[in-house]
């Protein structure tokens, strides 16, 4: 992939924008070819030296950052006769995403993730793909191959194209804090009533205009958009200002979750902006969400005589978290902090939300960062122990979660009588005390939801959740 200047001839450097020696600027140059060796990527398993193969068509002098979240840390490598190569050993079994970027002198290039599955030690790897488009891992062949001591090197590449796109700039490592708020309203006493108005940094005013919800960091208001739409809102607060770096965390979280188009969008809250008080305290405002979290479901049930939320329900409930949280994890991504209030559900379509992550870690694997909510009915038992957490301790938190909102009691992993025992099976399953005793994979649970339910019910069919009293918060 040479390039000549056409005014003065003189040959350039690969991905320069203007000519080394007049300074002219050169015709854009095309999209280079990166291709990954799919072959190597079937024999991933847990304590097996395995191998990422990359080849750059016409890459010399190219750099290739690559990085796989949750697994494997971001890394340089320069390209030598248009071939990189890495060598690594999993720690970790699970679906995880390859990300990286090429930069050829002044040119850069992004990398669209490419889904993969590593095995757990002694399993047989089964050639699997990440179809995001229906939020569940398809089985591509029914070949099973033993990676044993062979590792990734086996046979002959299997050079498949990436997509890559054209960036301005490499795309930031994280996410930079929002612009800096645009109004500083007086916020209402406990008790007093609610009426105040915010603007965020894009210039959107709002109007609270009642209390909804106070949490261990936040203050929760409802309010609207002030436009003829009206658009319903709901404005987060911190409670202190010494709180304002989690409320900032959720933002960055969101932001980071929704970089990359997925079908779990609209299981996430969509936050508008942010805007601080007058006493320097941090404030997002979200759309609004129209449903109820499993705590109120559960107590508007128990209200009518009913121990919990109807065990048919808690199937479509879980698997849509573990679909959230499955993407999440391969963006390496832990919620940090899954409990009964955080999951809200909206009746009369069966959307779930996951709220809440204000609390949420980042790769914690590569950081050494540990759970900061220390939720003593929900939390795993690492964050207590301040052991590293992993996938497998929002796996804990849900499986308590859906214990407790069907009636039960996540200390002793008890439910009613009326419960189905494969379904409490199931859930104590997810929370088992031991951290690698559990199951690691949100995908595969969600696959495991999906037989689970044919076998207690037959095939799918949509029943209406009736939630006493009414489906959404008034």
């Amino acid at each position: 992939m040479s390039i000549t200047c056409t005014a003065c001839k003189a040959p350039q450097k690969p991905g320069a924008r203007f000519c080394g020696r007049c300074g002219e600027p050169l015709e854009t140059m095309a999209t280079p070819q990166l291709e990954l060796d799919t072959h190597t990527l079937a024999f991933f398993q847990v304590g097996t030296q395995c191998l990422l193969r990359l080849r750059l068509q016409d890459g010399v002098g190219a750099t290739v950052t690559i990085s796989v979240p949750g697994l494997l840390p971001t890394s340089e490598l320069r390209v030598a006769d248009g071939v990189a190569h890495l060598t690594f050993t999993p720690t970790v079994a699970g679906i995880f995403s390859f990300e990286g970027s090429v930069r050829m002198g002044d040119s850069h290039f992004q990398v669209t993730p490419v889904p993969f599955r590593v095995a757990s030690a002694g399993q047989h790897v089964q050639i699997v793909n990440l179809d995001q488009s229906s939020a569940r891992v398809v089985d591509n062949s029914r070949l099973q191959l033993n990676a044993g001591e062979r590792g990734g090197l086996l046979g002959e590449p299997e050079w498949t194209p990436l997509t890559l796109t054209r960036v301005e700039a490499p795309a930031p490592t994280r996410v930079a804090p929002t612009r800096a708020p645009a109004s500083a309203p007086n916020l209402p006493g406990p008790g007093a009533p609610v009426s105040f108005e915010v603007r965020i940094a894009d210039g959107r005013r709002f109007q609270a205009h009642a209390h909804l919800a106070d949490g261990d960091l936040s203050v929760v208001y409802v309010g609207t958009e002030l436009t003829p739409e009206a658009r319903a809102v709901a404005l987060k607060v911190a409670l202190d200002a010494g709180d304002n770096d989690l409320i900032q965390a959720e933002l960055n979280t969101l932001a980071l979750l929704r970089q990359v188009e997925s079908r779990q969008e609209k299981h996430l809250p969509r936050a508008l902006g942010q805007f601080s008080t007058a006493d320097r305290r941090l404030g997002t405002v979200f759309e609004r969400l129209d449903g109820l979290d499993l705590a109120v479901l559960r107590a508007r049930f128990e209200s009518v005589g009913q121990p919990g939320v109807p065990e048919r329900h808690l199937t479509w409930i879980v698997r849509r978290v573990l679909s959230v949280l499955g993407f999440a994890h391969s963006r390496g991504i832990l919620h940090g902090n899954v409990d009964p209030a955080n999951v809200v559900v909206r009746a009369q379509d069966h959307n779930v939300w996951l709220v809440d992550w204000c609390w949420a870690v980042v790769r914690p694997h590569e950081t050494g960062k540990k759970l900061s909510a220390l939720n003593e009915v929900f939390g795993p038992p690492e964050a207590a122990a301040r052991r590293t957490p992993s996938p497998a301790s929002d796996i804990y938190s849900l499986g308590r979660t859906l214990i407790w909102a069907g009636g039960g009691d996540p200390a002793a992993g008890t439910m009613p009588a009326s419960v189905d025992p494969r379904l409490v099976r199931f859930f104590r399953f997810m929370a088992t005390a031991s951290q690698l005793g559990r199951p690691q994979d949100a995908w595969a649970l969600y696959e495991q939801v999906d037989r689970l339910r044919e076998e207690m019910w037959g095939p799918h069919q949509f029943e209406e959740l009736v939630i006493p009293g009414g489906g959404a918060r008034p």
